[in-house]
């Protein structure tokens, strides 16, 4: 059963004094089960035309959970004034791809639709994406793969834009993937960069100058292909302290981005999200 009924318990918790709430457990896709949930941030302050944002747990597709990405749900509630609906999806023990990106493109219909609306009190015709990592990937895919109208901008943090650098680099994470060794034909045709056109929405694309998870190269070629077909996209980029991707303040519960990655994010948002609510008037 779709929605928030049923045997599903919907959990409400205040963080700060009330300064989010958190419903849990929401369903978007009842076929995938406990992959099929997701939970709710909601600002103290808001009106039907908050802003939604999709946001998008990584985990190279195999691993991970919303739990992870709590954070950064946290930041874009709080810091940024968006409602966020950060979920699950099946993994690649579950199935291979395209199911994790169904699953993604499945959440965000349900953010389009009247039960969103009714339940939520929000209107969700424009949404935002987020993710990192092979979340990233899946934030871009997402984002590109929907009618470029219902999207207000995509933020890819680390993630992968062009999955071909990144799988000549570590071939074992795409065996896993699409259920065997991918060809290149395969690798471009799930690539968010094969979707970009002039009409594809705002882009903001992280990554760290030197990255040992995924190239930086998997984000760069996106933001070219993007900039060439006339598309706004932003890349920021910056040094790497860690032996992973250089985001996660270190002791941070919920992990919490690096100040200075929050701050590009928010300069994006701000300048796009300016832009959408010219758009709606």
């Amino acid at each position: 059963m779709r929605g928030w009924a049923g045997a599903v318990t919907a959990l409400v918790l205040a963080l700060d004094a009330g300064a989010v709430q958190v419903v849990s457990n929401i369903v978007y896709n009842a076929s995938a089960g406990a992959a099929g949930l997701g939970n709710l941030y909601l600002p103290e302050a808001r009106t039907a035309d908050t802003p939604v944002v999709l946001a998008i747990h990584g985990g190279g597709w195999s691993g991970g959970d919303r739990h992870s990405w709590a954070g950064v749900a946290e930041f874009f509630c709080r810091d940024l004034g968006f409602a966020v609906f950060n979920i699950e999806y099946r993994l690649t023990g579950s199935g291979p791809w395209p199911l994790c990106g169904n699953d993604c493109l499945a959440a965000a219909i349900y953010l389009f639709g009247d039960d969103f609306k009714k339940r939520s009190g929000l209107d969700g015709r424009k949404i935002w994406v987020c993710g990192g990592s092979a979340g990233g990937h899946l934030a871009l895919w997402t984002g590109l793969s929907l009618p470029p109208e219902r999207v207000a901008g995509i933020v890819s943090i680390s993630g992968i834009g062009d999955l071909v650098p990144d799988a000549r680099a570590n071939p074992g994470r795409y065996a896993g993937l699409f259920g065997h060794a991918p060809t290149e034909a395969e690798l471009a045709a799930a690539s968010p960069l094969a979707r970009v056109t002039a009409k594809a929405p705002p882009i903001f694309c992280s990554h760290a100058g030197v990255d040992p998870v995924v190239p930086p190269a998997a984000s760069r070629h996106l933001v070219e292909a993007c900039r060439a077909a006339g598309a706004p996209a932003v890349f920021y980029t910056y040094e790497q302290r860690d032996k992973g991707h250089s985001i996660w303040v270190p002791g941070s519960n919920p992990h919490r981005l690096y100040p200075d990655i929050e701050a590009a994010i928010a300069e994006f948002v701000k300048t796009f999200k300016k832009q959408t609510e010219r758009e709606a008037k």
